[in-house]
């Protein structure tokens, strides 16, 4: 279940990611008549569904490391339960299942590009956490935040979101020969006219 859950967080942050992109270009004019609500709301959809696995898998791999007591595989959950990794243990179940969850239960969050943003971002930050949570403890069993995670995340991170911005410049976001386009815009003429 350890990897399963891994790739399952990790198309959960992919998700989060292309939600809170498609956000910003919300707002664009080139982009203004062709993202609706709907399309915020299909991928709410998504994100929530992936919560919920997510939850459900890291709840298995729990489990089934509880169930089956095999000395080589517990300690992982007992470092993880106590002191500031226990604390961590609770922010990750409620802010990267709880909250978004109910968040994304209401359709008034997920049709507006403000608040899908907003649940976005709380499950990346989520996944971050998450991702630290599960391998800084097999180094160390007390809590220690290094300056080097941080400025880790935004090297890497950084370069990947300068290359990928880049990699846009002076592209179409937009598949032009899609039906589906057409009529988007077609759409999204007739009710701004």
């Amino acid at each position: 279940m350890y990897g399963i859950n891994f790739f399952i967080g990790a198309g959960l942050a992919a998700y989060a990611f292309v939600t809170f992109f498609l956000t910003r270009l919300a707002t664009t004019p080139a982009m203004n008549d062709i993202i609706r609500p709907s399309h915020f709301r299909d991928l709410g959809n998504l994100m929530l569904a992936f919560v919920m696995l997510w939850a459900y898998t890291a709840f298995s791999e729990f489990l089934l490391i509880w169930y089956a007591n095999l000395k080589v595989e517990i300690p992982h959950f007992l470092v993880r339960r106590a002191g500031v990794w226990g604390t961590i243990s609770i922010f990750l179940i409620v802010f990267h299942f709880f909250l978004p969850f109910f968040m994304l239960l209401m359709r008034a969050i997920k049709d507006r590009p403000g608040t899908i943003s907003i649940v976005a971002v709380i499950i990346l930050v989520a996944r971050y956490v998450g991702i630290y949570w599960l391998t800084e403890p097999s180094w160390s069993e007390h809590f220690h935040y290094s300056w080097m995670a941080l400025a880790s995340l935004v090297a890497v991170g950084g370069l990947w979101l300068y290359l990928f911005i880049g990699q846009l410049k002076g592209q179409t976001i937009i598949p032009i020969h899609e039906t589906w386009v057409d009529e988007a815009i077609r759409e999204g003429a007739l009710k701004n006219g």
